[in-house]
This record gives C-alpha cells, sequence and structure tokens, in this order.
C-alpha cells in the first residue's frame, strides 16, 4: 500500500495484493481484491471524518502516542531536507 499526497486535503492511494497459492482459482485473487476494497473503504470513512474534524478545528493538534514514533521520526527527516532544500534553493536565488 502506498499513499502519494495530491493536494492538502487530497491522496492517491495505491495498492496491490500478491498471492503464490492456488493460482489457478480465481475466487482467491478475487476474495483478496474484495477484502482489500472493503479494508479500504473502512480506512476512508475514517480519513475522511478526520478531514472534515481538522477542517472544523484548524487548530486541532493530535497528540501522538508511542506506536507514531516512525512517522514521528519520517517528519522530522523530511523537515529537515526539506529546509536544507529550501535554504540551497533560497542562496542561489
Amino acid at each position: 500500500m502506498s499513499a502519494t499526497p495530491e493536494t492538502a486535503k487530497s491522496t492517491h492511494f495505491f495498492w496491490n495484493y500478491l498471492h503464490n497459492w492456488n493460482l489457478d482459482d480465481p475466487t482467491i485473487a478475487l476474495s483478496l481484491h474484495d477484502s482489500m476494497v472493503e479494508g479500504f473503504h473502512e480506512d476512508k470513512a475514517i480519513i475522511e471524518q478526520q478531514q472534515r474534524t481538522f477542517d472544523a478545528e484548524p487548530g486541532f493538534r493530535m497528540h501522538p502516542i508511542a506506536a507514531d514514533a516512525p512517522l514521528a521520526h519520517f517528519r522530522r527527516v523530511f523537515g529537515q531536507r526539506l529546509a536544507a532544500e529550501q535554504g540551497r534553493v533560497a542562496a542561489a536565488a
């Protein structure tokens, strides 16, 4: 699964579901597909509600938990690299 932001309020969601069992039975792939679509729609409803919450309360701040550590690390590294790139662009201007 890959989520690729498009705008501040839209994201492209790419996914695949591979299997290497009973390849001659097309119902296996169909079942896996249906499960993925069902799970996506569950997530989609939650994500859309989160966006409505953010829109209704622009000052809302999330409170991280221990499970958020990898995301926090990514955001920190991304922020550092973005700031460095912006610094190079400003220096070149």
